[in-house]
This record gives C-alpha cells, sequence and structure tokens, in this order.
C-alpha cells in the first residue's frame, strides 16, 4: 500500500533545491576565485 504513493512527486523540488544550490555555489566559487587573481 505504501508502495502506491507517487515517489516522483517530490523529484522537480529537489531538481529546483539542486539546481539553485549548484549556482550559489559556482556564483560564490567564481567570486572566490575573482578576488584571489585580483589581489
Amino acid at each position: 500500500m505504501a508502495k502506491h504513493r507517487r515517489s516522483k512527486q517530490k523529484a522537480p523540488v529537489d531538481y529546483g533545491v539542486l539546481l539553485v544550490a549548484a549556482s550559489v555555489i559556482a556564483g560564490a566559487l567564481f567570486l572566490v576565485s575573482r578576488v584571489w587573481r585580483a589581489s
């Protein structure tokens, strides 16, 4: 009965969070590397 629930419902939300987190981390790393090169 438990397997009847849709497990894919949370997939879009998880992917969205992963995309946002990845973009934020990438942006932070880019800024850090830019500052490091400038100094």
